[in-house]
């Protein structure tokens, strides 16, 4: 034994650090659940991390094609070969906020061959329509569609749908809004929550029936035509929510609400007011 006031002996070398691989046993789902938080664009990447992961991200059920800018046409090409090599049986999200022509609707294409469940698209213009092979998607259960319209000659299947968001849309094409609404509601038989924000349905009557309906927002500048042959219509027995606010409402018609529990009423006063504002806003409060 060396003596208790030896040296330490510096001439010998430090034990070797052991490489220790903390990614590649985490199991398939955890690894899913961090992809869902990252651009496709970055999931990919994740392949050089380990040999587990480098085809990890081919069944990924989250799709998140977001950019902060649009992409070039050899970038999109480049996603489109990408998702080619997806193995995933089923996508629960898929999230596109831009949109490239040539390839926008292969993307959709790719998730519904794929039972999509939770979509958002971002189309970003007046004049780019919702395909009609979007409106016959059975497997949505929420969709969030924003900046775009319906073509005039459309149809709606969505039979599993429950969670809609019309954002920015462009009701203009249509001689009604009630007619685009109705379309809607029968072609969604268990929708429960229905959202239109900044949809400029002032233009025209919102006419809404569903007994499935639980939940109505409806977020505008100017909500519907101060002509009362323009009214907003609602029949909805298990309607439990209702949030109207924006443009004023002239007309409210509220039929079989006898679920609704919870209302809020947020309406701008037009500067050039010719009737009594606070008057009105108590009339419509009588009838919820």
């Amino acid at each position: 034994m060396a003596p208790p006031d030896a040296s330490p002996d510096l001439s010998s070398s430090p034990p070797e650090a052991v490489e220790v691989d903390n990614i590649s046993p985490l199991p398939d789902v955890i690894i899913h659940h961090i992809f869902c938080f990252l651009p496709f664009k970055d999931l990919v990447k994740t392949s050089v991390l380990s040999k587990q992961w480098r085809l990890a991200w081919t069944s990924t059920p989250y799709i998140n094609l977001s950019f902060l800018s649009l992409p070039s046409r050899r970038v999109a090409l480049l996603i489109s070969s990408a998702l080619s090599l997806c193995t995933a049986t089923k996508i629960e999200k898929l999230h596109v906020d831009c949109y490239v022509r040539t390839e926008f609707d292969r993307w959709f294409r790719f998730a519904a061959a794929c039972q999509v469940e939770d979509a958002s698209l971002v189309f970003g213009g007046s004049d780019r329509f919702v395909p009609q092979f979007m409106c016959d998607c059975t497997s949505l259960v929420s969709l969030r569609i924003s900046k775009a319209t319906f073509p005039p000659d459309f149809s709606i299947h969505w039979p599993s749908l429950k969670k809609l968001c019309l954002h920015d849309f462009i009701f203009d094409y249509f001689p009604s809004g009630k007619d685009v609404i109705k379309k809607i509601i029968r072609g969604c038989p268990v929708l429960e929550s229905l959202t239109l924000l900044s949809s400029r349905v002032g233009i025209f009557n919102v006419w809404i029936d569903s007994r499935s309906l639980r939940e109505l927002v409806i977020e505008a500048d100017s909500i519907w035509s101060l002509d009362i042959s323009a009214p907003l219509h609602i029949s909805a027995p298990n309607l439990h929510s209702l949030r109207l606010s924006g443009g004023v409402v002239f007309s409210l018609f509220l039929t079989g609400v006898s679920s609704l529990a919870e209302a809020e009423l947020n309406f701008k006063q037009p500067t050039a007011c010719r009737w009594n504002f606070s008057r009105d806003l108590r009339f419509l409060l009588t009838k919820l």
